[in-house]
């Protein structure tokens, strides 16, 4: 329950989803505000991204570093 308050919590504070629990793991999401730009390219490679949607990508991230370096204090 600890470690599902931390990731919960993390998540939610950098704007993603905390969808499901599935015993040990977890489903989060976070959910690009321009999801065009992905449809309308094929290379990925050339995308060039809009500021907000790099920012969802760095608020995932920022998460996820986040909940590990509480999980490590246990």
């Amino acid at each position: 329950n600890q470690i599902a308050e931390i990731t919960h919590t993390a998540v939610t504070k950098y704007g993603g989803s905390a969808n499901k629990n599935l015993g040990d793991c977890f489903l989060v999401v976070w959910k690009f505000p321009n999801p065009e730009e992905l449809k309308t390219k094929q290379d990925l490679e050339q995308i060039k991204f809009s500021t907000e949607n790099r920012n969802i990508a760095d608020m995932s991230i920022l998460a996820f570093l986040k909940v590990l370096a509480r999980v490590k204090q246990f």
